[in-house]
């Protein structure tokens, strides 16, 4: 199977949906399908090779600055998916792939990842649910949001929630970490935090 993959970001420093989009390739290019990555990112290798040796391809579009750079990229983002000629779209906060949907054969399956619980990212997921095969929500509370606040269908919306690495630790960690009297919060997304707190 063909996927196209556009993403806000892919690269290291891109924060929880940047992993969320590694992993999501990684899987499938492990799976042997053919993946297309599209990125906001500003630099990206033409083509991303994963620790278990599989690869996909990558366009880096980068962020527009006028009406006329937009235009361009949305461009080559349509041409160059179409040159793919992918069975399946998946748009992980990638407004433009999101808004092109309609513009691509129905027998694509197109869906959107909507990496937010409220608000205008959860809506940019939701922009066009009839052009839209699935709205895939990581939580119930997104789904429920996203059905009350958008013209999403309810069988439109499944919940896939994230997955955690399975890393083989000893048991007696959390016991110890229970008897701590300092409370440690672990915030496993976004690129941000540059000092500790």
């Amino acid at each position: 199977m063909r996927v196209v993959l556009g993403g806000s970001s892919f690269g290291k420093d891109g924060g929880g949906i940047a992993a969320y989009n590694r992993t999501f390739c990684e899987i499938l290019a492990s799976l042997g399908h053919e993946v297309l990555v599209f990125s906001a990112d500003s630099r990206l290798p033409k083509m991303w090779e994963f620790s278990n040796g599989s690869k996909v391809r990558t366009i880096a579009l980068g962020v527009p600055t006028n009406l006329t750079d937009q235009q361009h990229l949305a461009r080559q983002l349509f041409e160059e998916a179409v040159r793919f000629d992918p069975h399946a779209l998946v748009s992980s906060n990638h407004i433009w792939l999101t808004s092109l949907f309609p513009c691509f054969a129905s027998r694509r399956v197109r869906l959107t990842v909507s990496h937010f619980y409220n608000g205008i990212l959860a809506e940019d997921a939701a922009l066009g649910p009839d052009a839209t095969d699935w709205i895939v929500a990581i939580s119930e509370v997104g789904r429920d949001w996203l059905i009350a606040n958008t013209d999403a269908e309810v069988d439109q919306v499944p919940v896939i929630y994230n997955t955690v690495t399975d890393f083989a630790f000893e048991a007696d960690v959390i016991q110890r970490k229970c008897s701590d009297s300092i409370l440690r919060i672990v915030y496993p997304g976004g690129g941000g935090c540059t000092q500790e707190p």
